[in-house]
């Protein structure tokens, strides 16, 4: 039988030897990429030679450290005083500590290369912090799991865990594990086919203007290629035929690109329910193991547009403690390709049924489109006219300015027709879009603090901002009753100063 003591200076696995080997001497070889690029610039440097030297310089360098991190990393649970302690460096020491009642989650994670030698990176989190505050690069995966139980058992009250060994079956025959979601291929189709299309095509056009820029400056494009048969041919109006083959290239890639980014990123998504706790795995090239406990959950973004609709599926995305909206954006709290019954289920788990009466329903103020449409309407339209007028034809300046009009103007539109505020006694929803509508989701005793503001032309009008502050973010809705505001506020004050229920 298997069995784990972390209760004394314990090192990592020692094939992590390799995973450290690896990732050092990538390192070493982005650190010399300069180097080679003069390398093969110069034609005057034997290449063969340098290379050869590069080589085995770098490798023996990476051997070194990696040795030298594995035999100086050391970590332990220290009874006396109750906290886990993290010993690491090779010429500069230090020491991380880490109390055990601050522990707010523990993931495990495969990078690509600890893929290739099946050891897993434990990562812990703690409360006041919005970084990873210790990492353990390389672990057994049962060891690993030994530890989450560990680290996730200990009670609030300082009561270290009974049993300071803890077996491999123990693991297996404790925790009841009951799998509530796994998306299959068809499922990460839909999702690909239907998400991100700004995001991937704003990649494609950077790309591809990198690209060029490259080649510009690398070859010289007049040799290859007549320029001033390519630009006669452009100010002769390229025919509808090729933009229609373009246009269809680029729904294509952007098509192509989005399937192969969802796979890459949640390939074989599994959500499972253990110990009242949800462990989300997925990955192809990386895996990440992301555990979600409800208690810790401060706010739920359910996201659907018009062809998700259609198909019946929609992305959950979670922010937990101490989660800011862009460190959420990273950590991979999303959970996709969900369907009307399997976000209930989740709902369930996570906060209870988002159901129930919203007897409040407040929407924009007209005056929601008032300054938005001069600050992007009629002021770009007028810097553009006083400094680029000159530079385009009548007919080409007014179909920009019609184009450009049109488009914010329907954008602007979309997102006063859309926004809501939703109101119940158990839940406060927010709902903003245009072409990806979001609900998003908090529960009135996890508010951390309240604004609400009235600029002083507003006044007169009845209408004011509100912000709800929370340990997982923000969440802010404008230009509506300020009235209605205001009783909202004290009313969930009160709630908030009322309630026994804990916000983390």
């Amino acid at each position: 039988m298997r069995q784990s003591n972390f209760y004394r200076p314990t090192r990592q696995a020692q094939i992590g030897i390799i995973a450290n080997f690896l990732n050092a001497l990538q390192k070493v070889v982005r650190a010399f990429v300069p180097l080679l690029i003069v390398f093969f610039v110069n034609k005057r440097i034997e290449l063969s030679t340098s290379i050869w030297v590069f080589v085995i310089v770098g490798a023996f360098l990476s051997l070194g450290i990696a040795y030298l991190s594995y035999r100086n990393f050391l970590f332990y649970i220290e009874e006396q005083t109750n906290s886990f302690i993290i010993q690491k460096g090779i010429i500069n020491k230090s020491k991380v500590t880490i109390q055990l009642e601050k522990i707010q989650q523990v993931n495990l994670n495969q990078s690509f290369i600890n893929k290739l030698i099946n050891v897993y990176s434990v990562e812990i989190d703690s409360a006041g912090s919005k970084d990873k505050e210790a990492t353990i690069p390389s672990m057994d995966l049962v060891d690993a799991n030994v530890l989450k139980q560990i680290l996730l058992d200990y009670k609030s009250d300082n009561q270290p865990i009974n049993n300071t060994t803890i077996s491999e079956s123990n693991i297996s025959t404790e925790h009841h594990m009951i799998e509530t979601k796994r998306i299959g291929v068809y499922t990460l189709l839909k999702v690909g086919l239907t998400t991100n299309y700004l995001y991937t095509l704003g990649v494609i056009l950077l790309f591809f203007n990198m690209l060029y820029d490259t080649l510009v400056n690398k070859f010289a494009i007049e040799q290859y290629v007549n320029t001033d048969e390519v630009t006669s041919y452009v100010e002769r109006g390229v025919p509808p035929l090729i933009i229609i083959y373009l246009l269809v290239l680029l729904i294509l890639a952007i098509l192509v690109v989005n399937v192969v980014r969802t796979f890459l990123k949640f390939w074989d998504f599994k959500a499972i329910l253990s110990r009242e706790t949800l462990l989300l795995s997925h990955g192809l090239l990386s895996t990440r193991n992301t555990i979600i406990r409800p208690e810790r959950v401060q706010k739920i973004e359910v996201e659907q547009n018009y062809f998700q609709k259609l198909l019946d599926i929609c992305s959950l995305k979670i922010s937990q403690v101490a989660g800011e909206d862009t460190t959420n954006k990273k950590t991979g709290l999303q959970i996709p390709g969900c369907s009307a019954r399997e976000k209930e289920e989740l709902f369930n788990i996570l906060v209870g049924s988002a159901g129930g009466d919203y007897s409040i329903e407040l929407k924009h103020n007209y005056r929601f489109l008032g300054f938005r449409i001069f600050l992007l309407i009629i002021l770009p339209v007028a810097l553009f006219t006083w400094f680029f007028k000159t530079e385009f034809t009548v007919a080409v300046y007014s179909y920009l300015i019609f184009t450009y009009c049109f488009v914010v103007g329907l954008v602007l539109y979309r997102l006063y027709r859309v926004g809501r505020l939703y109101v119940s006694d158990s839940f406060i929803v927010i709902r903003k879009g245009v072409w990806d509508v979001s609900h998003i989701y908090i529960q009135p005793h996890k508010i951390q603090k309240i604004v609400v503001s009235q600029l002083w032309w507003q006044q007169s009008a009845d209408v004011g901002s509100l912000q709800i502050y929370t340990a997982g973010g923000i969440i802010s809705f404008s230009t509506t009753r300020y009235s209605e505001l205001v009783q909202l506020r004290d009313k969930w004050l009160y709630q908030v100063e009322s309630t026994v229920l804990n916000w983390m």
